[in-house]
């Protein structure tokens, strides 16, 4: 992704969430303490600073493309046969997730064909036939939660902050 959004790492988003419950005479929520265990990074399961959307997001998304194709004939006929499959893994990370099965896996396959034909039938009658076809499969992240939408996966992401752990030193 070539425009990355930048996040508040989670003491930042702490002192913050603090400053907005005084501005509303709530108090705080964050003791000077737990901004201190945020930034030090020591314990992560408790005070976490997880960048949601680094991640979630890959850097590449692959691209595979295959095709083979065969052509030929004689003085009358003549034909070209081709097959074709690509793979297009998405943007959001493989299995970085692995405590939520295949839900965060995306990717997008898709199978191509033809065949032409011209023949001569005689000089006055010629035959072509093209037949070609397409089809593909996808796996979408959200596709098991009946989701399958990419907008509500990064609005979720984005919405989340870096205090909130992704996941535990347990998995």
């Amino acid at each position: 992704l070539a425009d990355r959004p930048e996040f508040v790492d989670s003491w930042n988003y702490g002192l913050a969430y603090n400053e907005g419950l005084e501005n509303m005479g709530l108090g705080t929520k964050y003791s000077q303490e737990d901004i201190e265990k945020f930034r030090s990074g020591q314990y992560p399961d408790e005070y976490p600073n997880d960048n949601h959307y680094q991640m979630a997001f890959d850097n590449k998304a692959v691209l595979t493309r295959h095709n083979l194709s065969m052509s030929g004939g004689n003085a009358a006929t003549r034909f070209l046969f081709s097959l074709g499959y690509m793979r297009n893994d998405g943007i959001i990370q493989n299995n970085i997730y692995d405590n939520y099965g295949d839900n965060l896996l995306n990717w997008y396959n898709q199978y191509e064909g033809r065949l032409n034909i011209d023949s001569d039938l005689s000089e006055k009658l010629k035959l072509k036939v093209n037949v070609s076809g397409k089809t593909g499969d996808d796996h979408a992240p959200g596709a098991f939660t009946g989701d399958k939408t990419m907008e509500r996966l990064v609005t979720r992401i984005t919405r989340m902050s870096a205090a909130l752990p992704a996941r535990t030193s347990e998995g």
